[in-house]
């Protein structure tokens, strides 16, 4: 999942930025902010700080800002923290594939939010954002992977079906999660079964 999101960000970094830079960029205090936080080797809090002020200091219009504030409370497991600055990141993105990555991790935070309750209330609301983000950019077949497994949590077989069906069609034989797709196409169970192994290992590695 995480590796999903990284290649997300990833291609929104990637694209090209606006001609005219917002005001707060040429602000000396924001610049040291963000310097500082893109500084090496440091605790994941400290680095939140820095972007967390950054952003105050921008009037929380820096998508950059938001976007790693929200990845840092994501990669933290502070799931709440990440819906909020996804989407205050949403409200201020301009491009299709901008609103995608916010919606997506959106969707990926309330998904883990129940941890391995899986609560159907949160899925609906991960689901619902992941469609949103593949109405914004479509080709996000990685994207649609993960709302395969949402429905089949929700025990939606036939709408996880067509959708990793479809995952399976688009995808090249070099995708690392064709395979996988394609057991699940076949049945969708298995996504649920496989769900529920990795929050098993996860509890015996981390007992609480």
């Amino acid at each position: 999942m995480r590796t999903l999101l990284s290649a997300l960000a990833l291609s929104i970094a990637l694209t090209p930025a606006l001609a005219q830079q917002p005001a707060f960029q040429a602000d000396p205090r924001f610049q040291k902010e963000v310097a500082a936080a893109k500084q090496g080797k440091q605790h994941p809090d400290e680095q939140l700080g820095h972007w967390k002020k950054a952003s105050k200091l921008a009037g929380n219009a820096c998508l950059e800002c938001l976007e790693q504030i929200a990845l840092l409370h994501f990669r933290a497991h502070e799931y709440k923290d990440a819906i909020v600055s996804a989407t205050a990141m949403e409200q201020i993105s301009v491009t299709p594939a901008d609103k995608a990555f916010a919606q997506t991790l959106r969707g990926s935070s309330w998904f883990y939010m129940g941890g391995d309750k899986h609560q159907p209330d949160q899925l609906g609301q991960a689901d619902a954002a992941y469609k949103a983000a593949l109405a914004n950019d479509p080709r996000l077949s990685s994207v649609a992977f993960l709302d395969g497994r949402t429905l089949a949590l929700l025990h939606r077989d036939e709408e996880a079906r067509a959708i990793f069906v479809s995952y399976v069609r688009n995808a090249p034989t070099s995708d690392r999660y064709r395979i996988r797709a394609q057991h699940f196409a076949d049945n969708p169970a298995l996504a649920r079964a496989a769900l529920h192994g990795h929050h098993r290992r996860r509890q015996q590695l981390h007992p609480r």
